[in-house]
């Protein structure tokens, strides 16, 4: 019920929090997931082989010039290249066509009651409820069982704060509507870790000798 409780403190509707509880069961499968992630037991290059081949690169090159209007609209605005976005579509969800078949609403339920990381989820739950009651998302919103949704997999946090409504049709949709997808994405990586003229996913040759102590995020040049 701390749920229920937030969710009223935070002005949700009383009729999207009933619909919200209505029927709720938890999703076995998905603590499942959230404890087998292959991705992190995986190296770097285990991880690229597995993402990147031939197939995936040529049908990045086909996007890149069927939607190189929208691409370079975003490229003049934020100054991301128009490359980097096809290739975070691609990998995200492979050009929109793996976006997840799983309830949200039901994921992060059961993920906001497990203990690992509830706070975390609990948060994301509440700001889904927020959205589906603003009605910027529909009450079945399907994704992957982190709640990640749409062409780019936004959590629900990255839809309130990142999303752009480019075609200005007045909703957001990150599904199928290339110009909000586009837009939402190069808003998204703009504001969190972009900065325009670095040079970004460089291959650099080290020594044999090199102490691989010295790779871990706490060590700057």
């Amino acid at each position: 019920m701390i749920v229920h409780y937030k969710a009223i403190q935070l002005g949700i509707s009383q009729t999207t929090i009933n619909n919200y509880f209505n029927d709720l069961i938890p999703n076995p499968k998905v603590l499942k997931y959230d404890r087998n992630q292959t991705k992190f037991n995986l190296n770097f290059w285990h991880y690229l082989n597995s993402r990147v081949n031939q197939n995936r690169l040529d049908k990045g090159l086909i996007k890149l010039k069927k939607y190189q209007k929208y691409l370079q609209e975003n490229y003049k605005k934020y100054g991301i290249p128009t490359h980097i976005i096809v290739a975070l579509w691609g990998l995200e969800t492979n050009y929109g066509k793996n976006i997840g078949k799983i309830n949200i609403i039901r994921s992060l339920a059961t993920l906001s009651f497990d203990k690992r990381r509830r706070e975390f989820f609990t948060h994301e739950l509440l700001t889904l409820l927020k959205l589906i009651d603003e009605d910027r998302l529909p009450l079945n919103t399907q994704g992957s069982w982190a709640s990640a949704m749409g062409s780019i997999q936004f959590i629900p946090t990255n839809v309130a704060t990142y999303d752009i409504d480019a075609n200005l049709d007045g909703k957001i949709h990150l599904w199928h509507t290339q110009e909000d997808i586009f837009a939402s994405a190069v808003y998204f990586l703009k504001n969190i870790c972009w900065y325009q003229g670095e040079r970004r996913g460089r291959k650099v040759n080290i020594p044999k000798d090199f102490n691989y102590q010295l790779t871990n995020l706490s060590i700057k040049r």
